[in-house]
């Protein structure tokens, strides 16, 4: 299947299609006809899969480098992309040539920031391997990068010429991993299509039709409003931070900052069938309120995306006057004790 992502003035083609990882050439013109391909990827994805795509890419005569990086959330900053620049450059890549993102959404973060402030410009074609990356990095305004513990600190346009999108690849995933990747398809659900839900809920799904659901759901999200996109990730991004992004993953981070922000019953189920967490532990709610304040400067209101219901968010701007109580009082349903104390 293809479909066309679209960010600002650009569109671009994204194929998902079981065994597509073998049809690169095929799918897309660009690899075919680049004078010469640097793939970025990491050593885990390297040991499973980078032999298939060496040898796709060598079967259509292609000229490939292979650089191979830090892939964890720690390693998503501008270290990673020096090392990157600096092959690139050696190189002397121009926009002839392709960079090729061949892992999860840390790796297509670090390459797409490459691609964006490399003078070289070369083309970059996306291959996610993990369900996350699949259904979220696919199409994205921005690629971010961290500053020690701060999330997703700095930014730069997001350039995809490409993405391909093969399903099988998310067989080599841990059920930690797969689980973030189906946070991220509730937020999709909860925020503009309930069939994602539905099928969460009932245990019966086609991956690749999850995937092209979400991510049509995270395109109409982007036309409507890309501030929508942030539902829960204030404090989600706080909770990851404050553990350096040692203790929870992103989608269980985010999963927390979703639930944090609208604790439904029928959510907090859902949650705990896709083995997501729902408590918090570790941390006090005031430190975590403190550290989404931190982001604010003096008078600023809070923005935090709100339901009404399932399909039906909204945009609330909180005063600085009372952004603390706000947050507080939504960090707090994190917490076992919250139920306790609770009329």
């Amino acid at each position: 299947m293809q479909i066309f992502g679209q960010i600002h003035d650009r569109s671009f083609p994204i194929h998902i299609e079981t065994g597509s990882l073998t049809q690169i050439p095929q799918l897309i013109p660009e690899i075919a006809g680049a004078k010469r391909i640097v793939i970025v990827t990491d050593r885990e994805v390297s040991s499973l899969y980078l032999n298939k795509l060496q040898q796709t890419l060598s079967a259509a005569g292609a000229a490939f480098t292979v650089v191979t990086v830090d892939g964890a959330e720690t390693g998503k900053n501008l270290d990673t992309v020096r090392i990157i620049c600096e092959e690139l450059a050696d190189l002397a890549i121009t926009a002839s040539d392709v960079l090729v993102a061949f892992g999860g959404g840390s790796i297509l973060d670090v390459a797409g920031y490459v691609t964006a402030t490399f003078l070289g410009h070369p083309q970059l074609v996306l291959i996610p391997t993990s369900l996350f990356a699949m259904v979220d990095s696919a199409i994205c305004p921005q690629n971010l990068l961290n500053i020690r513990s701060s999330k997703n600190s700095l930014g730069l346009p997001n350039q995809t010429t490409a993405v391909v999108i093969d399903p099988t690849l998310t067989a080599s995933l841990s059920a930690r991993q797969i689980a973030c990747g189906y946070a991220r398809i509730v937020l999709y659900g909860l925020l503009e299509d309930q069939t994602l839900l539905d099928r969460l809920e009932s245990g019966v799904w086609d991956l690749a039709e999850m995937i092209t659901l979400s991510l049509q759901a995270k395109q109409n999200l982007l036309h409507r409003d890309e501030r929508l996109l942030g539902f829960g990730q204030e404090i989600g991004n706080a909770i990851e931070g404050h553990f350096r992004f040692l203790k929870y993953l992103h989608g269980e981070a985010m999963a927390l900052g979703i639930l944090a922000s609208w604790p439904d019953e029928r959510l907090r189920r859902l949650l705990v069938n896709l083995k997501l967490p729902v408590e918090l532990n570790g941390v006090s709610a005031e430190v975590i309120t403190q550290r989404v304040l931190r982001s604010l400067a003096p008078g600023q209101p809070l923005t935090l995306v709100e339901l009404d219901a399932v399909n039906q968010p909204r945009i609330t701007l909180v005063v600085a006057d009372v952004a603390e109580a706000t947050l507080l009082g939504k960090v707090r349903t994190l917490f076992p004790e919250h139920e306790a104390a609770t009329p």
